[in-house]
């Protein structure tokens, strides 16, 4: 079983997060979050950015909620 979901809504009840990410691909036993960025992600020293990272970690809880299991 594999999907894409396109622009797809998450939500955390018990973080009480929500979001949206461009692209979520669920397949058997993983989930794939892709969020285009228009921006810069990297710092000059070549890490990702603080901002950066937190919305993938939310994204992160959001989808381990929605899909336990997978991760």
């Amino acid at each position: 079983e594999s999907s894409r979901l396109i622009e797809e809504p998450l939500l955390s009840k018990r973080w009480r997060l929500e979001g949206c990410a461009d692209l979520i691909r669920v397949e058997a036993g993983r989930v794939e979050i892709v969020d285009f960025k228009s921006g810069r992600i990297v710092s000059e020293e070549g890490d990702i950015l603080d901002t950066i990272m937190l919305q993938m970690h939310a994204y992160l809880l959001m989808a381990a909620e929605r899909w336990p299991g997978r991760f």
